[in-house]
């Protein structure tokens, strides 16, 4: 197809809504009250990287006994996630599980950092993060390159490369001053170049086009 006939939309993020209480769901994920948690997950399947996530939290628990993994969504990958967490952390699992938390753009606020281990996609789950000022570590994919300004607003890295979100979230959690300060430049980012209003823009200058 010619260039002159094609039209790019951005993907969009709301602003979250209030914070929700860090007590209240911790309890509702089963993990200890103030817990430091890491997001992953968007839906609970081999695309969206769930292996790669628990994985990768093995290589990272060891650095606090706060840290939990949060894996958001559902799907057919709950089980399989779980049984590899009690695998590798028997004495230690700290996979934990959103299940149906109604408002999973508010709660992102209560994270320290988001992964988005997709193997394709996940556009929508680093938005969301960074709509809610939290640092991404993210696997290098062409739409997620389009979203995350590596090393500003998160991390880029290998596709599959676990031991690599393992080692740039230690970086965030040792500095959480640069983790703050890649969560503010998401925020920004996320709303000046990725908001509703922009999006719903783009899709009538389309409309508008298309009707002549």
């Amino acid at each position: 197809m010619r260039g002159d006939r094609l039209s790019s939309v951005s993907p969009a993020a709301a602003l979250p809504g209030p914070v929700p209480d860090r007590a209240a769901f911790c309890a509702a994920v089963s993990a200890p009250p103030g817990s430091k948690l890491i997001f992953a997950g968007g839906y609970l399947d081999p695309t969206h990287g769930v292996k790669d996530a628990v994985i990768a939290f093995d290589m990272l628990r060891y650095e606090s006994p706060a840290l939990q993994l949060v894996l958001t969504g559902a799907g057919p990958g709950r089980t399989a996630a779980e049984d590899l967490g009690r695998a590798l952390a028997f004495d230690d699992c700290r996979i934990r599980f959103s299940g149906g938390w109604p408002d999973l753009a508010a709660a992102t606020q209560l994270a320290e950092i988001v992964w988005v281990t997709c193997s394709r996609g996940g556009e929508h789950l680093a938005l969301r993060a960074m709509a809610a000022g939290r640092p991404v570590v993210a696997f290098h994919t062409p739409e997620l390159a389009e979203i995350i300004d590596d090393g500003e607003t998160g991390y880029l890295v290998p596709q599959g490369d676990r031991a690599a979100i393992a080692m740039k979230s230690h970086m965030l959690l040792a500095y959480p001053q640069t983790a703050a300060r890649m969560g503010e430049a998401g925020r920004k980012r996320a709303a000046e170049r990725f908001g509703v209003a922009r999006m719903a823009e783009q899709h009538m200058r389309v409309y508008r086009e298309v009707v002549g």
